[in-house]
């Protein structure tokens, strides 16, 4: 009994109560821990978490020395190395724009080379866009050694007529198997494809609308330039009676075809 016989709680009963209450009390507690997760702890109707989180695992790979790689475009072929035949000579440039220069003592100083050894089949092509309409203004090329002072000197010619539509030289004459007709700012798609072994050219033009015309079939060079024009050397561009009134660019060179 806790109470004495005058009702008085003694000490000593208080000390024994205390010791029966924590002995109580630790029992409940181990038990708890064996039936309940250990990592939890419960207070009335909530549950209180007490489990430390993992770390957060961490990459520890070597870092890869892989990369994509680049995109590359082809180059388009450069025009052999040569000696200037005469002044005002220069390489084409196949990603170059040029205009055409006014006929006369001008013309001749604005040539442009592919350089020399182009022979045996040869294909040459080009886009290029009138400035006006009914010009007169051409496309030309001569032998790399030949050194231009004339037409006579210019063995192929893509001329823009002022009757409106592309003839092409063929002996003493212009023809054509297929009249192209030009509209100025149009841009027109040029293929010659030039047999230097026996001395004749043929011309397709794409117009603006995607058609593929045959225009010029086994065609003879100038008359007067045939017996020395012996490979594709070089090319000029002339308009008369201004300069201005043709544009040339992407012109591309390639043995074959």
């Amino acid at each position: 009994m806790i109470a004495n016989k005058k009702g008085e709680i003694s000490v000593k009963s208080l000390r024994r109560f205390a010791a029966y209450a924590l002995t109580l009390m630790m029992l409940v507690f181990a038990a708890a821990c064996e039936n309940g997760d250990p990592g939890t702890k419960t207070s009335g109707e909530s549950t209180v978490d007490l489990t430390i989180p993992s770390q957060v695992p961490t990459d520890t790979s070597e870092p890869s020395n892989t990369t994509a790689a680049p995109t590359t475009t082809a180059a388009a072929t450069e025009p052999r190395p040569f000696t200037p035949v005469q002044p005002g000579e220069i390489p084409v440039d196949y990603e170059g724009v040029y205009t055409s220069r006014a006929e006369g003592a001008q013309w001749t100083s604005y040539i442009y080379s592919f350089g020399p050894g182009n022979t045996g089949k040869q294909h040459v092509s080009f886009d290029l866009t009138p400035l006006q309409d009914k010009i007169d203004a051409s496309v030309d090329f001569a032998d790399y050694d030949v050194k231009v002072t004339n037409f006579q000197n210019l063995g192929l010619m893509v001329r823009l007529n002022t009757e409106g539509h592309i003839g092409y030289v063929n002996g003493a004459s212009f023809d054509s198997v297929e009249k192209v007709y030009y509209t100025a700012n149009q841009t027109y798609h040029v293929d010659v494809y030039a047999n230097l072994s026996v001395k004749n050219y043929s011309v397709y033009i794409t117009t603006p609308d995607g058609n593929r015309i045959l225009a010029a079939e086994n065609y003879s060079y100038r008359n007067s330039a045939t017996a020395y024009t012996n490979d594709l050397g070089k090319m000029l561009i002339v308009s008369a009676p201004v300069g201005e009134l043709l544009r040339v660019e992407h012109v591309k060179l390639e043995a074959g075809f």
